[in-house]
C-alpha cells in the first residue's frame, strides 16, 4: 500500500532527538568572593563566569539548544524548561551548592531566527545568564548564593551548567598563580583557563 506523501515526507523530515552531552568548555575568567569574618555580610557573596568557545573544536562548543527542544530552558521547552547551575570544589572538599533557575526567569532576545538567550531575577541568588552560540555568561549574588569560600584555600573550583534537560557545560579550573594572590579565605580568581579533559564527578550529597 503506497502511503501518503504528506506522512512519508513527515517521516523523513521529523528531527530525531539525541542524548544530552557532558562538554567541557574553557573560561575567560572566573571570580567568587565571600565574607566569613564576623560581622559576616551575606551581601558580598558573589560569582562571576564567562566561556568563549568560538575557537574551540567542536566537542568543547556551547551549541544552542533549539527551540521547543529539551534543552530550551524556557517555558516552551520539551522538558518544562528551566536550567540548573552546579559550583563545586575539585580538590576534594566535597563543598557543593546547586540552584535551579525556573523557566519564568528565561527569554529569547530578540533576533531572527531566536538563537540568543538570557535569564533573569531581582531576588537572586543568579542575577543573570546570557546564553549565545558559543557563549556563556553566570553572574550570582546576595545572602542565598551558597557557595562559601571560608576555607584557607579552595584549589580547583569546578561547574556545571544544565539548559532544560539538554546538553551541560563544565569546567573545572585552579586558582591563578601566584595562588597566595588569588585563592585565600573568601576569594578565589582564575583568568583564562583551556577545556579541561573531564568533568570532574560531583560531591557526593
Amino acid at each position: 500500500m503506497r502511503r501518503p506523501l504528506a506522512l512519508v515526507l513527515l517521516l523523513v523530515s521529523a528531527p530525531v532527538a539525541r542524548a544530552a552531552d557532558l562538554v567541557t568548555i574553557p573560561v575567560n575568567g572566573v571570580l567568587l568572593r565571600d565574607d566569613s569574618k564576623p560581622p559576616i555580610d551575606y551581601n558580598y557573596r558573589y560569582f562571576k563566569m564567562r566561556s568563549t568557545t568560538k575557537t574551540e573544536p567542536p566537542e568543547h562548543q556551547i551549541v544552542m539548544p533549539d527551540p521547543g527542544s529539551a534543552g530550551d530552558p524556557t517555558s516552551i521547552g520539551a522538558t518544562g524548561g528551566g536550567a540548573t547551575l552546579t559550583v563545586y570544589n575539585a580538590a576534594g572538599s566535597g563543598e557543593v551548592f546547586t540552584v535551579t533557575l525556573p523557566a519564568s526567569g528565561w527569554s529569547y532576545i530578540r533576533s531572527t531566527p531566536p538563537r540568543r538567550l538570557r535569564f533573569g531575577s531581582p531576588t537572586g541568588p543568579v542575577r543573570r545568564v546570557f546564553l549565545r552560540p558559543g557563549i556563556l555568561y553566570v553572574r550570582a549574588d546576595g545572602p542565598d548564593w551558597g557557595y562559601t569560600l571560608d576555607e584557607p584555600s579552595q584549589g580547583r573550583i569546578a561547574m556545571r551548567f544544565t539548559s532544560g534537560t539538554g546538553d551541560t557545560w563544565c569546567f573545572d579550573v585552579p586558582a591563578w598563580q601566584p595562588h597566595a594572590k588569588y585563592d585565600y579565605p573568601n576569594k578565589f580568581q582564575t583568568y583564562k583557563n583551556g577545556p579541561a579533559a573531564t568533568c570532574p564527578p560531583l560531591p557526593a550529597q
